[in-house]
């Protein structure tokens, strides 16, 4: 999965975040998709960016 682009919609919470996150571990540039949940997503973002 190293250096492939994913889209996950719906990645702020739940599922979609935990996905996001194996995904970012794995290597993936993650694009993150939300509806309502901005502050879920910048705290994912923020996340996913310690990871490297």
């Amino acid at each position: 999965m190293r250096d492939k682009t994913i889209l996950i919609t719906g990645a702020a919470r739940r599922v979609g975040r935990a996905l996001a996150i194996a995904c970012a571990r794995a290597g993936a540039h993650v694009a993150v998709h939300y509806g309502t949940s901005r502050d879920e997503a910048e705290s994912l973002k923020s996340e996913i960016e310690t990871l490297g």
